[in-house]
């Protein structure tokens, strides 16, 4: 009977065992899975490209943040962040370095060159930054070819133009893995929207069309969730508020904003890797190429993200009379820009 008894708890034992292995190995699994899913970032220059590699790192769905430094002024910064108690690693990269700073890269971030004044003017932010970023392109173009990149550079209505053309001449061009950035614009909006009707800014969603700067955006105050119902009677102080606060920001320096804009990035950035990691129900406005206006080759419109950048498109929803006037008001705006964008791309002077 002793016997008995030994022999099956020696079983249960064995049982258990096998049990451990099993898990073990499954846990050594998802422990892969979720190191093959977590993304690799790259950010150029500027101090709202550091704010940004602070945030993102406390952030599970980042294994490694390469920052690459333009200006040759970060390095002490960087450092200082590196230190931040957290898993994510911060690496630095001069400018000689970008290569390798790209190398496994799942996305990169063009953010703006440098943290000088931002000149009001579209054209001169545009040719200020145009060689610059033709340049890394070719780069990315070469060394990670099938990265997502997310556009900051100012303005971002041109600059994406410019980089699609690019990634055309050179074969690679998928619009789904090219995504200009609005998140400044819409964070902005959500925020007055809140503090003028008392309410939390967080629990506001607000769409935006058009472009993706100053004088393209157009806010959907119709569309606005939860408070469509009441919101109709403030859109125009709203509007005016709004196209206020980025006059106001135009004309200020960009270091005031460095925090703002890199907060701004952050909601961005984690939506791709949130898409790329395969989690469901990703959405979020960008300015992308788009089919939604036949008059307009790109726009800025709700969509879907997942494993391979843009996932579904949403169009352009049923808006009000005093949107369609901006939207269309926009247009020839937005046209005129991505011509910048794509002659700066043709253009023999940037290549060289």
């Amino acid at each position: 009977m002793a016997d008995e008894e030994l022999q099956e708890e020696l079983e249960i034992l064995r049982k258990t065992r096998r049990d451990l292995q099993e898990y073990y190995y499954l846990l050594r699994i998802l422990r892969n899975d979720i190191e093959k899913m977590r993304s690799n970032f790259l950010f150029t220059s500027g101090l709202s490209s550091v704010y940004t590699a602070i945030l993102l790192k406390q952030s599970r769905l980042i294994k490694d943040i390469h920052l690459v430094d333009l200006s040759g002024t970060l390095a002490g910064t960087v450092l200082d962040a590196s230190h931040i108690d957290t898993s994510i690693c911060i690496k630095y990269f001069t400018k000689k370095m970008i290569r390798e700073a790209l190398t496994k890269t799942n996305i990169v971030a063009l953010m703006d060159e440098s943290d000088l004044n931002i000149h009001k003017d579209p054209y001169v932010q545009f040719n200020s930054c145009s060689k610059y970023i033709h340049q890394i392109i070719e780069d990315i173009i070469t060394i990670c070819p099938m990265a997502l990149v997310a556009i900051f550079t100012k303005p971002v209505t041109a600059t994406l133009s410019m980089i699609s053309e690019i990634y055309k001449h050179a074969g690679k061009w998928d619009p789904n893995r090219l995504i200009g950035s609005a998140s400044m614009e819409i964070m902005r909006i959500e925020t007055i929207t809140g503090n003028i009707l008392d309410l939390n800014p967080a629990s506001i969603s607000i769409p935006i069309a058009g472009g993706a700067d100053l004088d393209t955006v157009v806010p959907l105050l119709s569309c606005a969730k939860p408070i469509d119902g009441f919101i109709t009677a403030h859109n125009s102080t709203l509007v005016e508020l709004f196209q206020a606060t980025e006059q106001e920001k135009t004309h200020s320096n960009v270091k005031k904003f460095a925090l703002l804009d890199g907060n701004a990035a952050v909601k961005l950035i984690l939506t791709l890797a949130s898409g790329l990691s395969g989690i469901d129900n990703i959405y979020a406005c960008a300015f992308v190429r788009s089919n939604v206006l036949p008059v307009c080759r790109f726009f800025t419109s709700q969509l879907q993200f997942g494993l391979r950048g843009i996932k579904e498109n949403f169009g352009l929803p049923k808006v009000s009379p005093l949107e369609i006037n901006m939207i269309e008001k926009a247009i020839p705006i937005i046209n005129e820009y991505v011509e910048m964008g794509v002659k700066a791309a043709n253009s023999k002077e940037i290549k060289s």
